[in-house]
């Protein structure tokens, strides 16, 4: 590679920040500081979506077991198909999973969590069709269309956070029915033996 490619190849943004960050902790005097800045950023996810998975786990735990998709073997499908299921009810308007009382949103992570942890822990069975294409077709019909897809992507919703009331009040309403939701299915559960 000569040296004018070189130059004018641009650097991955990730690359260009872990750089950054290394450069600005490098004179820090805390040895802690310089590793602690090279390991993964757990505090960009956000608490909300951990509480949601973490309540959605603990039913499933109650259900079938803690961590049982570590001792047997799970396939990719169930949950791929759980996350489709959960993803159309949330795109047709239906916040909470009436079954469970917990958002659909916390069941989609929490599906998605599964199927990564089965593949670190090689309990997944992965049974998935062979690649047909989706994905390509998918990526050239954005590339191809990107203008027609802002378009769509502009037009006015057909309802909206400030509707009703605003966003802060939607939210705590929102969090108000999950939370009694889950204390009337608490109370409702038989105690389970030790």
């Amino acid at each position: 590679m000569s040296k004018a490619t070189r130059s004018t190849t641009k650097k991955p943004r990730i690359v260009r920040e872990a750089q950054r960050l290394i450069a600005a902790i490098k004179d820090t005097t805390n040895p802690k500081d310089r590793l602690g800045a090279l390991k993964v950023p757990l505090r960009l996810v956000p608490g909300v979506a951990m509480i949601f998975t973490a309540l959605v786990f603990e039913l499933g735990a109650w259900k079938y077991g803690e961590y049982n998709w570590r001792n047997k073997a799970v396939r990719i499908i169930v949950y791929t198909e759980a996350i489709q299921r959960h993803n159309m009810a949330l795109a047709a308007g239906e916040d909470i999973d009436p079954e469970s009382g917990l958002p659909h949103t916390g069941h989609i992570m929490a599906c998605a969590a599964i199927i990564e942890d089965a593949r670190a822990a090689g309990s997944l069975i992965d049974d998935r069709f062979e690649k047909d294409g989706a994905a390509m077709v998918l990526n050239a019909l954005i590339a191809d269309n990107y203008n027609a897809a802002v378009h769509l992507g502009t037009r006015s919703p057909a309802r909206t956070l400030t509707e009703a009331n605003g966003p802060v009040e939607q939210y705590a309403d929102f969090v108000n029915r999950v939370v009694t939701g889950v204390k009337e299915r608490k109370a409702k559960r038989p105690a389970r033996d030790a």
